[in-house]
């Protein structure tokens, strides 16, 4: 299966690179969005307030259980058309916010195994299905916007923190690139992500053949 994800908090310009990347790639690559905003709705809930851990759990369970759905039909397009899809979220993604979320006073016993058994299960989905993880940093300016989740530095920076320390677990096997924080141009974050997606394709390509 030919999975790409791209990974990182909101409002870093996974979806806007994704879209231009296909384009501009052509042939054998598409972007799948996964519409994070829809489960929201559907449950009723607002990104922009806070939930409680046990609702939070909920809501990335719902997630999860919706991207693996996605992965299924994808994968059997993937293996037959040889085409690469591209992701704009990750079970990298889905555990963070999972993660950010636990309380400083502790889980309930019951939470915690269900807090466990969810980042075992986003670990298997992270190496079942990806070839590789593009990871985006804060940098680029960004606005709040109605149904997204509030930027917030220190949420953003402990969203990076997160994520980075998931894709460094000896558990995730799933080969990652980081996009600098200093590389803020649209342009040549778009570059940045092309390269190595152009270098993975060839490498499938000489390892096929």
């Amino acid at each position: 299966m030919y999975f790409i994800g791209f990974s990182g908090a909101h409002r870093t310009g996974k979806t806007t690179t994704a879209v231009s990347v296909s384009k501009e790639l052509g042939e054998g690559f598409q972007f799948i969005e996964t519409n994070i905003s829809s489960v929201l709705a559907k449950y009723g809930l607002d990104p922009k307030k806070e939930m409680s851990f046990s609702e939070r759990l909920f809501i990335q369970d719902a997630i999860l259980s919706k991207a693996v759905l996605t992965y299924e039909k994808y994968s059997s397009l993937s293996e037959e058309s040889g085409r690469f899809f591209i992701f704009d979220r990750t079970p990298v993604d889905y555990l963070a916010y999972l993660l950010a979320d636990v309380p400083s006073t502790g889980l309930s016993s019951e939470d915690e195994a269900r807090l466990e058994r969810f980042s075992g299960r986003c670990t298997e989905l992270m190496n079942q299905y990806f070839l590789k993880i593009i990871f985006f940093q804060q940098g680029i300016e960004a606005s709040n916007e109605s149904g997204k989740a509030v930027i917030s530095f220190g949420y953003q920076s402990l969203l990076d923190f997160i994520m980075k320390g998931v894709l460094l677990d000896e558990r995730v096997l799933v080969d990652s690139n980081i996009i600098p924080q200093n590389l803020t141009r649209f342009d040549l974050r778009v570059e940045f992500c092309k390269s190595r997606l152009i270098a993975l394709k060839n490498n499938v390509s000489r390892m096929a053949g």
